[in-house]
């Protein structure tokens, strides 16, 4: 398996009980073993556990250094005598609180012969810009992705596959049609654009997704779409210079620039050899005459075997072809579709711009900023037939009823001790509920999972399966966040929903 793939990590929950399904673990591979040696496949699932419990307490970390960052935004605003006013601070509130409880219900189950603990999953806030579910979102569509081309390998071989960069012209004062937030015009033009002859001629399906940055231009937003072409002879060249023609046109008289120089007339004709000066000629100074339309690539962050430094992006990229193999030509997709789960608003170093939030939010609010069309579009005319496999569903109110619905559907598997590989009875082991936040992978001692001393887990006593312990771990956490919200928003019935959490769990746990 090419291992320079940038895989999918599978579920967020791990295998559980007699009769129920073993999830977070497909491969056949040692993450800590030797090269050329295989470890154990208890010792394997094991490992595999491990690390994902540790890349989601790392992400719950960026979390609560977001949490402090942000504290100390709002703390220095006020020590200058400065407000943040407007729609955006109720949004810049909601998405402090939803960070800081994150994760705050997590389950493990814990093997009472060898004291080792086991990570299933975690009760998450669904927020567009938490670490936690921005990593869990992009998982659970490159996923769907992946199983998609698993199920349907003849269109690899049967279109070109391009990524498709689109942007528009801006600029720090007025932005794009005087618009500081255009993602939704952005999104209307290319829609007005796949409904044109050339567009429908020659691509058969596809998606896309609206990123947002910040430069000195202002917020930048631009579309990654990942396309599948129809073959014939240049067709990416083909494609491009029908697009860049369009594009032009579409976006023409949003700009600032009044002409396009000569150097810049060279290098628009030198990216398509199809392009003729007539074409170039033609295009508007103060509309978008930069398209990116390439065909699927591996990125890296230094120089590899294989790759050529890209000096555009400043990354070295080796592209892809199918010829390559199943697993390397998919990596090129996910490495496409990757673009739209970026984490809005963050800097190189990890940390928040939180103007730029203040400023979004309430724009994204109940607004997808990812999208499929032509035949992966469920329900047209032409639609593929697996097209309604690659519906998406990201609810803000799901929770432990998802990682249920994983659980019911990937096969069976009795438990197994991770330390002696050795099938374990139900009574030798339980499930427990703890905040991620008190859960520590210690690199000292094989990765294993401990609980932060001083930290009293609750124990589900009445869950015999790890179903059960899902649903339980659910109520528990709804009934937290009622109580929390009738805390700040009803103070006088705050006692009463405590109370009432109090007896729900007391039926779920007596």
């Amino acid at each position: 398996m090419y291992t320079n793939s940038p895989f999918l990590d599978s579920k967020e929950t791990v295998g559980m009980m007699a009769t129920e399904p073993t999830i977070g673990f497909t491969g056949n591979f040692d993450p800590q073993g030797a090269p050329g040696e295989s470890a154990p496949p208890h010792r394997q699932r094991a490992n595999y556990n491990r690390r994902r419990c540790l890349a989601m307490r790392r992400q719950l970390g960026q979390n609560q250094r977001n949490y402090t960052d942000l504290h100390e935004w709002l703390e220095k605003k006020r020590q200058q005598g400065q407000t943040v006013i407007g729609p955006g601070f109720e949004y810049l509130m909601d998405f402090r609180y939803k960070i800081n409880t994150c994760c705050h219900h997590a389950l493990f189950r814990e093997h009472l012969n060898s004291d080792t603990k086991e990570f299933i999953g975690a009760h998450t806030c669904k927020h567009k810009l938490c670490a936690v579910c921005n990593a869990q979102r992009a998982k659970k569509v490159r996923r769907t992705w992946w199983n998609f081309f698993e199920e349907y390998p003849d269109l690899i071989r049967q279109y070109d596959f391009m990524h498709l960069t689109l942007t528009v012209p801006h600029d720090a004062t007025n932005s794009f049609r005087g618009q500081r937030w255009y993602a939704d015009e952005l999104m209307k033009e290319f829609n007005y654009m796949r409904k044109k002859a050339f567009w429908k001629k020659m691509v058969y399906a596809g998606e896309f997704g609206v990123e947002v940055t910040k430069n000195q231009n202002g917020l930048h937003i631009h579309i990654h779409a990942l396309l599948l072409v129809h073959k014939s002879l240049q067709n990416r060249n083909s494609l491009h210079r029908q697009i860049l023609l369009a594009w032009n046109m579409q976006t023409a008289g949003s700009g600032q620039r009044n002409e396009i120089t000569a150097a810049e007339k060279a290098s628009i004709l030198k990216s398509n050899c199809l392009l003729t000066p007539e074409d170039v000629n033609c295009l508007s100074p103060d509309g978008a005459t930069l398209i990116g339309l390439e065909s699927l690539y591996l990125r890296s962050d230094q120089e590899k075997r294989g790759y050529r430094y890209d000096e555009r992006s400043g990354y070295w990229k080796r592209y892809v072809r199918p010829e390559d193999g199943f697993d390397t030509f998919l990596g090129g997709i996910m490495e496409c579709i990757k673009y739209h789960f970026q984490p809005m608003a963050m800097y190189e170093d990890g940390t928040l711009d939180f103007e730029l939030i203040t400023e979004i939010l309430p724009a994204i609010k109940g607004k997808p900023l990812y999208r499929k069309f032509g035949a992966f579009h469920a329900g047209t005319k032409n639609a593929h037939p697996g097209a309604k496999t690659l519906n998406v569903n990201y609810k803000p109110d799901e929770s432990g009823v998802e990682l249920a619905e994983d659980l019911a559907n990937l096969g069976h598997e009795e438990v197994i001790d991770p330390e002696s590989g050795e099938p374990v009875l139900r009574e030798e082991y339980r499930y427990l509920v703890v905040s991620l936040a008190k859960v520590r992978v210690d690199p000292n001692d094989d990765l294993r999972i401990k609980i932060c001393k001083n930290v009293a887990p609750k124990y589900l006593d009445n869950a015999y399966t790890a179903f059960d312990a899902l649903v339980e771990m659910d109520m528990m956490a709804r009934a937290r966040q009622r109580a929390v919200k009738n805390k700040f928003i009803k103070p006088k019935k705050a006692k009463s929903c405590l109370k009432l959490k109090s007896s729900e769990t007391s039926v779920l746990t007596p």
